[in-house]
């Protein structure tokens, strides 16, 4: 899952909100990491998470706020949801109902 905001556009997050994509709670992330690049071959892991149950529930929402880091760029043209893991039913199933950076 990515988005690109286009030639020239760039954003640096403070903090970023995902939407559960199935409406019986099932299926939820787990393990994932957020990353952003500016040529889409290579990405940076801004957050990763390992165990994270924050979303429950069919279509739950969840918000992460970042510290920002001075090892990493001041914005990105493109972003990611990248699973490294299984989700919430012990598969490799992956449901995003939205995506929200801040």
């Amino acid at each position: 899952f990515a988005v690109d905001l286009g030639a020239g556009r760039s954003l640096s997050p403070m903090a970023y909100t995902l939407r559960h994509g199935r409406e019986d709670g099932t299926d939820a992330l787990r393990n994932w990491e957020f990353q952003g690049s500016n040529d889409g071959k290579v990405w940076t892991t801004i957050m990763g998470h390992e165990g994270d149950a924050a979303l429950t529930g069919g279509w739950s929402t969840a918000t992460w706020s970042m510290d920002i880091n001075p090892e990493i760029p001041k914005g990105y043209q493109m972003f990611r949801i990248r699973k490294n893991g299984t989700n919430s039913s012990n598969k490799e199933h992956f449901h995003v109902g939205g995506l929200e950076i801040y």
